[in-house]
């Protein structure tokens, strides 16, 4: 959802992207987002759940239900030039034109996949940052991420719209925002696995923070390539816990 993060979430769906017979991954994407559409379902984000299977991540809202103009399309490596370098060129050449940026679906193993929506606007929005965000500490990822966003949030008056890893490196692409309503955040890690009975999973870890009224604004795999989850909600007061 291109707007605040504030708008009533009714349901969230986490949906496997499976692949038809030869059926590209972009393309299984663009059908999956469709479909969903015509129910009421808008896509919020994008991430490998505990198996490691690329889901989509979609809510409904009491405003959903239009098809959406999709542009789902892998961004290109160029040999010498940094891949977080291609992601921000390219972001912010579609967002001159209108494309607002919804999600960056990445693997170690193949090139990012970016999703964007059309808006009735061009530029979608004033300002697109992409944000490395160093680490200096193994497993002190989600830490990092949050202070950066409560960064961002209070200079620069922007949102996060999706977050991606590079390697080792979590990249937060953040949004400019059209209010100054301040948001709390909570970074927190599903857990399970093919082997494993454990309760929280993708899924489970969305439904159960909703309900206590997060709603998803970021999502990406850890360096264990677990998933992990960015909520966000409305605060009078940012939150300064873990």
């Amino acid at each position: 959802m291109e707007g605040s993060n504030t708008r009533l979430i009714l349901e969230y769906l986490a949906v496997p992207v499976g692949k038809q017979a030869g059926e590209s991954e972009v393309k299984a994407i663009e059908r999956i987002i469709l479909a969903h559409a015509e129910k009421g379902f808008e896509l919020v984000e994008a991430c490998g759940d505990e198996i490691r299977m690329p889901n989509l991540i979609f809510a409904k809202t009491l405003t959903s239900g239009k098809k959406p103009e999709l542009k789902v399309e892998e961004i290109a490596h160029v040999k010498g030039k940094g891949e977080i370098d291609e992601i921000r060129s390219r972001l912010l050449e579609l967002n001159d034109q209108g494309w607002f940026p919804l999600s960056v679906l990445d693997s170690p193993l193949t090139p990012p996949i970016a999703i964007y929506k059309k808006v009735e606007r061009a530029p979608a929005v004033e300002r697109i940052e992409v944000v490395p965000i160093a680490i200096s500490l193994l497993g002190q990822k989600a830490r990092a991420i949050k202070d950066e966003i409560l960064s961002q949030e209070m200079r620069n008056n922007l949102r996060p719209r999706t977050v991606m890893s590079s390697g080792l490196t979590p990249v937060v692409i953040f949004v400019s925002r059209e209010k100054r309503a301040m948001e709390e955040y909570l970074v927190e890690h599903a857990k399970g696995g093919i082997f494993s009975k454990a309760s929280k999973r993708l899924t489970d870890l969305i439904r159960g923070r909703s309900l206590e009224g997060w709603q998803v604004c970021g999502a990406f795999e850890d360096e264990t390539l677990m998933p992990c989850l960015v909520f966000s909600r409305h605060t009078d007061k940012a939150s300064t816990g873990a």
